[in-house]
């Protein structure tokens, strides 16, 4: 070849030597008479014949061909890598979405609790929580009434605060021992994984002393009304 390897010669000892093989040289390309390309080939002896048989390739198909497929891989990487990219801005976008839809629920939620709060904390009437059979929250109206701190109010068994009188009705204890008549209202909640009790307390004491006044008076009026309708009598 135009390097001065003697490239048959070179066949012929690579074969009695090893029994096949390959081996480079340089070579006309194709049908191209004025250029020359690596090659590389493979050999192998036919004993029956005394033949040596080989195959050979262009360097340069291997190199293009590598590359094709080099450059098909890239394409394939890229195009995995665009749809990943889609799929990881989509999902994205979707946890971004559920993001601000989380939000606007923990905002609103938080808004609506402290309404609730408000609304329970300012409201005259007292509010009671009862779970397991102990107060877990009071409102301050409640807290102001029976003259227990909040702390206080948790280490409390129920009947300490609140003796039942009827379905509706209850007498509530105070921390002084003194005692109120209390309209009784209440409603089961679920609290985690049980069942708690929220109760409205109505103090009654006042209403019931008007009643009591109101009473009074009247059985008085009706004890002075025959006197205010008897007719008065002239002097002679």
């Amino acid at each position: 070849d135009p390097a001065g390897k003697k490239l048959f010669v070179e066949f012929a000892s690579l074969v009695r030597a090893q029994g096949a093989g390959y081996t480079d040289y340089l070579w006309q390309w194709k049908d191209d008479e004025h250029r020359v390309a690596p090659k590389l080939s493979y050999v192998k002896g036919f004993a029956p014949w005394g033949w040596i048989i080989g195959t050979g390739i262009y360097i340069e198909d291997v190199e293009a061909e590598i590359a094709r497929i080099t450059r098909r891989v890239l394409q394939a990487s890229v195009a995995i890598s665009i749809v990943i990219a889609l799929l990881l801005g989509f999902v994205a976008q979707q946890g971004l979405a559920l993001e601000r839809l989380r939000w606007r629920a923990e905002t609103a939620l938080r808004a609506s609790g402290e309404k609730y709060r408000l609304l329970v904390e300012g409201t005259t009437e007292g509010i009671l929580m009862v779970l397991g059979g102990r107060p877990v929250y009071a409102n301050k109206s409640l807290l102001d009434r029976l003259g227990y701190s909040e702390s206080e109010l948790g280490d409390l068994p129920l009947n300490r605060i609140l003796e039942p009188v009827s379905d509706q009705h209850a007498r509530l204890i105070g921390k002084s021992g003194a005692t109120a008549d209390v309209l009784l209202a209440s409603s089961s909640v679920p609290i985690g994984d049980k069942i708690g009790q929220v109760f409205s307390l109505k103090d009654v004491t006042v209403q019931k002393k008007t009643e009591e006044t109101l009473q009074r008076l009247l059985a008085k009026l009706q004890t002075n009304l025959p006197l205010a309708t008897r007719p008065v009598k002239g002097s002679a």
